[in-house]
């Protein structure tokens, strides 16, 4: 008699799976949102069918025919490829995949790690609600994911095994042309390294290496239309005096009045009753730089969830523990107490 074996998803696998199609839902029952999104669908039609990308704005009334950095034009073929195959509603799919692809690999590697599934469950709530306002068909999600990718990547990176590093540059050369974003990657891979040079990550034994990828990674962050004036354009979006950063919502401090701000709200106090407690330092440290980023605007506060949901992870299943080590110690305690109080009343 034979009798088959199956093997069910994990847990950890399963929180994740709930919410990447959490988010896929909201993605779709939001609709379009973004106020680019024509322009991306535009611009990525016209690359397509003239197999180039252009340098100077082709569209604009008041500015045609002057400089254009294509900073995200990979993101924008795609963009139109996905909307001219499958439709409008199957790009929205699509990039509720790709939104959701976001809890369900933190989720995955949390449980690979041995964290709590109470904490993974917790931490990715807390993050996708934070989300929420901003999921739609835009090239930011397509940055968020990279950004999950490379938390994950630097995670993994052993000294016996420094030929892992070559992915960052990869991720980077892609990233460049997805979107701007790749900026801020250069930040997550400068923390790491400033915490392998101080000993404080596994790679301190291969630190060269590692510095020698992070150079490469800004090399191959310049093989874009721009070139190496590509790694400039970001730039303009810390002008105090940039019209965008002046007047478009996303761009400004959120206000914690607004209930709608609430969820980043919750993150932040989650973070400062649990993170540290168990995350890596140079992982602890980023996510509280996101926070900051997200605290002056609320464009970042996706890139602060991305952070902190493994950080909040580590933190409440470390804490989690804990508790459970002390409970049996508190029971007896408690039984010990009410013997004592049970001889006093009967004598």
């Amino acid at each position: 008699m034979s009798t088959e074996r199956t093997t069910l998803p994990s847990p950890a696998l399963l929180i994740g799976a709930v919410a990447a199609a959490i988010l896929l839902g909201v993605t779709v029952a939001k609709g379009l949102q973004d106020a680019d999104f024509f322009w991306h669908v535009t611009a990525g039609r016209l690359m397509v069918e003239t197999g180039g990308v252009p340098t100077v704005d082709p569209f604009s009334f008041t500015w045609q025919g002057q400089p254009w950095t294509p900073h995200e034009w990979l993101s924008e073929v795609f963009i139109h490829l996905v909307i001219s195959g499958v439709g409008v509603t199957g790009g929205m799919i699509v990039f509720g995949l790709l939104a959701g692809a976001i809890p369900l690999l933190h989720a995955r590697n949390l449980g690979r790690m041995g964290i709590r599934s109470a904490a993974i469950g917790v931490a990715v709530a807390i993050g996708i609600v934070v989300m929420f306002p901003y999921v739609t068909v835009r090239p930011q999600v397509i940055s968020w994911l990279f950004m999950a990718v490379l938390v994950w990547l630097l995670m993994s990176l052993k000294p016996d095994r420094p030929a892992r590093l070559i992915w960052i540059s990869v991720l980077f050369a892609v990233w460049a042309n997805a979107h701007g974003l790749y900026v801020v990657g250069f930040g997550f891979i400068g923390l790491y390294a400033l915490f392998t040079l101080a000993g404080r990550t596994p790679m301190s034994a291969r630190k060269w290496w590692l510095v020698g990828a992070c150079v490469a990674a800004v090399l191959a962050s310049m093989l874009t239309p721009a070139g190496p004036a590509g790694l400039l354009y970001p730039l303009r979006y810390i002008d105090a005096g940039d019209w965008g950063l002046a007047n478009i919502q996303e761009w400004q401090s959120p206000d914690f009045h607004n209930p709608a701000h609430w969820p980043l709200l919750i993150m932040v106090i989650a973070l400062i009753a649990n993170g540290g407690r168990a995350a890596p330092g140079w992982l602890t440290t980023l996510s509280w730089v996101t926070v900051a980023m997200a605290l002056v605007s609320l464009r970042n506060a996706p890139v602060a969830a991305v952070v902190a949901m493994p950080v909040l992870a580590m933190g409440i299943s470390a804490r989690l523990a804990v508790a459970r080590t002390y409970a049996p110690a508190i029971a007896r305690r408690r039984r010990v107490l009410e013997t004592a109080l049970a001889v006093i009343v009967i004598g």
